[in-house]
């Protein structure tokens, strides 16, 4: 199960250097977020994730040190679909922003990409597929 969470990360994160409509190029500064939840994933993979995550802001020159109110988190969970579970990996950006209307100050979520992998207790961990 790490091995087939780690890859899903690592194919994940490739994807904040690509070209698409919207990149980190633009953001200077972040504070980097990593939350895992669920039985079958490993504590341990909070490091690993925290780590190349780390790598790839430093790659985009994104300053990660101390607290910013921008906030770049990798979220990872679990969901229990009869005898598969389905885990669900999700990017977002979070950051203070101001309201057209009343340009009052609130927080909120400017980016999100979710991934899915689906794992079935039977299955050989090599075979499982990332779902777009």
């Amino acid at each position: 199960m790490k091995k087939l969470i780690f890859i899903a990360l690592l194919i994940f994160l490739s994807t904040l250097n690509a070209s698409k409509i919207y990149t980190l190029s633009g953001i200077k500064k972040a504070y980097l977020v990593v939350e895992l939840s669920g039985d079958k994933i490993p504590k341990e993979l909070k490091g690993l994730i925290y780590g190349e995550l780390k790598e790839t802001t430093d790659e985009l020159n994104i300053d990660t040190s101390g607290y910013n109110q921008r906030s770049l988190a990798f979220l990872v969970s679990e969901v229990k679909v009869a005898d598969a579970t389905l885990i669900n990996i999700t990017l977002l950006v979070g950051e203070d922003v101001k309201r057209i209307d009343s340009n009052e100050k609130v927080f909120g979520v400017t980016y999100k990409a979710t991934r899915h992998i689906i794992y079935n207790k039977n299955d050989d961990l090599e075979d499982n597929r990332l779902l777009a």
